[in-house]
């Protein structure tokens, strides 16, 4: 499969554990102009911000995330009606946002409505920005790649009558944890290397993929998404706890052995005691071969590594309920 490419811009949410999230879902994330915005935003951010600006130039170091190269749009992107309208929402809201510097020199009074258009359309400006990149990757570069980009409130952009995979992706990536500060970054790379969350990964994509095609409505690939995560969740949850519990019986059979068997008081023999001591192990190696087999009947595997990775991860929330955004008048709560 190509690589899973997420494009944002650095304008937008400054946030550790939501980078950790991007990187629980893409291969590499490309980062608009951070060679340039990067050192201007740490040179003019708090302090505070230092561990944020620090992450972000190690994982550049590491590859994780890389600076997309100036990229001409091709024939078949010329042809592309989204790209097209892309471009020219682009556009629009360039010019919105030029009349900023005139507006704050009039002052804000009796411009209220005027300043906050502008002040949209520099959020609009940025997601277009990274809408139209990504649009590009795909075509010229062939890669697979999809827009990251939320509002300060973390409100979407996205609005249509059908989802396209830019919503789907988005589903899913929301659906992630954002793990804590303290997770080390050692763990998330770790973790989606791993073989078992790869296989389980590319499950996910090619639901996103096949869902996209459907051309359901937004919410009700929500609701899809939902019903999928509660069945595998509660079939695994209980296949689970008759894992625990028959291994742990078969522990305690094999203890139970031990001590009659004499080994305990030093009369038995070394092969009984080998045999009585591998038989736990076996027993438990039996279970996660017969636990992998129910996963791989489950309803919902679909969304496995959505689960496990909310299991593996403790979440840092930075919402406040009760928050609204001052652009979109959307509240956390919503």
């Amino acid at each position: 499969m190509n690589e899973f490419i997420g494009v944002k811009h650095l304008i937008g949410v400054h946030d550790t554990a939501s980078i950790k999230q991007e990187a629980l879902m893409f291969d590499r994330v490309a980062v608009l102009y951070y060679s340039s915005f990067a050192p201007m935003l740490r040179k003019g951010s708090c302090p505070a911000m230092g561990n944020y600006y620090d992450d972000m130039d190690w994982l550049f170091e590491q590859g994780i995330i890389f600076e997309p190269s100036e990229i001409e749009p091709n024939d078949e992107l010329l042809e592309d009606k989204d790209f097209l309208q892309c471009m020219k929402s682009f556009f629009e809201h360039s010019d919105r946002f030029s009349k900023l510097p005139d507006l704050l020199k009039n002052g804000f009074e009796g411009n209220e409505d005027e300043l906050k258009s502008a002040g949209y359309s520099f959020f609009l400006l940025s997601y277009y920005d990274v809408r139209r990149t990504a649009m590009m990757l795909r075509a010229v570069n062939r890669m697979d790649a999809y827009p990251i980009f939320t509002m300060p409130c973390g409100c979407s952009p996205f609005e249509g009558t059908t989802a396209s995979k830019n919503e789907v992706v988005e589903i899913s990536l929301k659906a992630l944890p954002m793990p804590d500060y303290s997770t080390p970054w050692e763990q998330i790379i770790e973790y989606r290397s791993d073989s078992d969350s790869r296989i389980k990964f590319s499950r996910l994509r090619n639901w996103m993929s096949k869902v996209a095609k459907t051309n359901n409505k937004p919410n009700e690939i929500q609701e899809e998404f939902e019903t999928l995560i509660n069945e595998y969740s509660q079939h695994m949850k209980m296949h689970k706890i008759k894992t625990t519990l028959d291994t742990l019986k078969a522990v305690v059979v094999a203890e139970a052995g031990l001590f009659t068997g004499g080994w305990l008081t030093g009369i038995g023999s070394l092969p009984g005691i080998i045999g009585m001591v591998a038989t736990p192990l076996y027993s438990m190696r039996q279970r996660h071969v017969e636990l992998t087999i129910k996963e791989m009947e489950a309803p919902g595997k679909e969304v496995a590594y959505i689960v496990e990775s909310n299991e593996s991860f403790p979440e840092h929330n930075t919402l406040e309920d009760g928050k609204v955004c001052e652009y979109c008048g959307v509240g956390s709560g919503d």
